[in-house]
């Protein structure tokens, strides 16, 4: 089997663009200033950022994509938060499958979102159409229940009606 190149061929140019973007707003600036860690821009069939190590981001961007853009920004923001969240709560090694570490990590994803929808926000003041990005990205009612001042519980249930068929198991 032939290992495809995955390193995108545009990274470092779609770096700069998403650190011009993020650093538009205070908050994604200051993520940027406090995190010296290698960020590897990977080509892919949708975006996404992750936390591969405690010094590594993978952003992955579409293959065909030239520029950085807002959700480049917005996910590499969550990436930021979520090094931090794991530097100071490391995450389990053992029993992944549990229901319990599973519902934690969800609940952690959801408090991610919210951290990162202060930025944006800010970027969407700064001119940039990130709550548009957000509603792309699915996360448009999470976003809007943010807005208006929910908590974690309450945001974490609009994702899960969000991203579960099985409504019942939310309600009991």
């Amino acid at each position: 089997m032939i290992a495809p190149p995955y390193l995108h061929p545009q990274g470092d140019g779609i770096l700069e663009d998403t650190k011009k973007i993020l650093c538009s707003s205070a908050k994604g600036k200051s993520y940027w200033d406090n995190n010296k860690v290698s960020i590897m821009i990977l080509k892919g069939p949708m975006p996404q950022a992750f936390v591969y190590q405690d010094d590594l981001i993978y952003l992955r961007v579409p293959a065909l994509q030239e520029k950085g853009r807002v959700e480049q920004a917005i996910d590499l923001a969550g990436a930021f938060i979520e090094l931090k969240m794991n530097k100071e709560n490391p995450p389990p090694s053992e029993n992944l499958n549990d229901n319990d570490v599973l519902v934690a990590q969800h609940m952690k994803n959801v408090e991610i979102m919210m951290k990162a929808f202060e930025v944006a926000a800010e970027l969407e003041e700064s001119g940039y159409n990130a709550i548009k990005e957000l509603r792309l990205m699915g996360v448009g009612k999470i976003y809007q229940a943010w807005k208006t001042g929910a908590d974690l519980e309450k945001c974490a249930n609009i994702y899960w009606e969000i991203f579960d068929n099985n409504k019942e198991e939310i309600e009991e």
